[in-house]
């Protein structure tokens, strides 16, 4: 559990403080905690069939459909639990910055650890969709 939690709170704590350290920071660790984003192969990150395998293809559509997570007030886990597929589903509530008048939306992260390469054992984001 701990592990998944780190995951999830990795991401929305930077994307809270998006252009810190760096200009797009916050999108940039998304893009990176993406299950299977980054290959040639299409993606369903959004929920659909998507090319994500270039960054500036993620990024144009996350801040599409994700504006309000850039600076986002704060955020609260509604639940957690694995699913019989082994994935972990992850509801969040978010309320958006001053900037969006303080908007709330509930957001459902499906995270699913990765069994190779440089990630190995980390959960990743296999899916973000609005509930």
């Amino acid at each position: 559990m701990l592990e998944r939690c780190w995951s999830r709170q990795v991401q929305l704590e930077a994307l809270q403080n998006n252009d810190h350290p760096w200009p797009s920071h916050g999108v940039q660790t998304m893009y990176e905690f993406g299950e299977d984003i980054g290959g040639m192969e299409r993606s369903r990150y959004f929920g659909y069939s998507k090319d994500l395998y270039h960054r500036d293809h993620f990024d144009g559509q996350f801040l599409n459909e994700f504006p309000d997570l850039i600076g986002h007030a704060s955020y609260k886990v509604i639940s957690s639990n694995e699913q019989p597929d082994g994935t972990h589903k992850v509801v969040v509530h978010i309320t958006a910055g001053a900037h969006l008048q303080n908007a709330a939306r509930d957001l459902t992260f499906v995270l699913k650890r990765k069994d190779v390469g440089r990630r190995k054992g980390a959960f990743m984001t296999a899916s973000l969709r609005q509930m």
